[in-house]
């Protein structure tokens, strides 16, 4: 009686044994079909001055295809394509450490790859007079979109501070990106800064302030302004951009839903070698319904 159950025991002993391994083979063969990649960034070691190129590389390996691959910087989801490689662009970042990764879907799997780091943006360094007139650089810019969301940039209606992002539809007014959107020239951009000012007649105002370093000479502001394609019913607005301390200097230019974005410039050159607050501005025509504008690629060259 004994001997038949040593033998029983060690039969369910054996059996218990086997599932567990066949667990444990699943879990591996699972985790081999989940996708697999890398993210790199280019260039590997950016300054303050560097537009930084995000790629994820991803492969499918369920034989499913790949579901959606998204690009994170700073927790935040800022791209997401449809198949790999997936390719972002966006700089320059303020000095100190940036965060940046990927996630890979696949069709079978609700966990995706993953793969986060980090890296120290390094202060760029000035050039002397002498290197800037005898050095061939490439073409050099600030694009305000990346500083659109920085601590040291102010948004607000005239009145109160706003939010970056802010909520669509808040009667306050508000600020956000918008990625891959139809504009009133039926193109699609990539990525866009959407301001819709106060909910308020003539008086309703959004600006966005933000903070440049000595400011290189010969330097001008451009942009391509305009309204989103579901915006049909607005009356118009007034773009505007100024340095804050002397507003009486400034380029503006009043906008209509016509079919076509406007080109918007500053001259900044009396402004050479100082620190500046340059104001982003608009304001309403008549009526803020449907006041979605949209600033294309603020910038500054030189």
């Amino acid at each position: 009686m004994n001997r038949l159950m040593k033998l029983g025991v060690l039969y369910l002993m054996t059996l218990s044994l086997g599932i567990y391994i066949s667990t444990q083979q699943e879990t591996t063969i699972l985790n081999i079909a989940k996708p697999t990649g890398k993210v790199t960034i280019s260039p590997a070691e950016p300054t303050t001055k560097d537009v930084i190129t995000f790629t994820v590389d991803a492969q499918d390996n369920s034989m499913t295809g790949l579901k959606r691959v998204v690009i994170i910087i700073n927790d935040k989801e800022v791209k997401a394509c449809l198949g790999s490689p997936c390719v972002y662009r966006r700089g320059p970042f303020p000095e100190g450490f940036l965060s940046y990764g990927a996630k890979a879907y696949d069709h079978t799997n609700n966990d995706p790859w993953t793969d986060f780091r980090k890296v120290y943006v390094k202060k760029a360094i000035r050039k002397t007079p002498y290197e800037e007139k005898n050095e061939a650089l490439p073409e050099s810019v600030i694009h305000l979109m990346a500083l659109a969301e920085h601590i040291n940039t102010r948004w607000a209606n005239g009145y109160v501070s706003l939010t970056f992002p802010g909520e669509e539809g808040d009667l306050r007014g508000f600020v956000c990106y918008r990625y891959d959107c139809l504009l009133e020239d039926d193109e699609v951009y990539s990525e866009v800064l959407l301001t819709h000012p106060e909910r308020r007649d003539v008086y309703g105002f959004i600006v966005g302030i933000f903070k440049i370093e000595h400011l290189p000479k010969k330097a001008t502001f451009n942009a391509k302004i305009g309204f989103l394609k579901e915006a049909n019913q607005t009356d118009g607005a007034v773009f505007k951009v100024f340095v804050n301390r002397d507003p009486s200097f400034y380029s503006d230019k009043q906008c209509h839903y016509d079919g076509h974005l406007d080109n918007l410039s500053f001259p900044m050159d009396r402004y050479a070698d100082q620190d500046v607050e340059i104001v982003l501005q608009v304001r309403v025509l008549n009526t803020s319904a449907q006041d979605l504008a949209v600033w294309v690629d603020p910038r500054i060259e030189w």
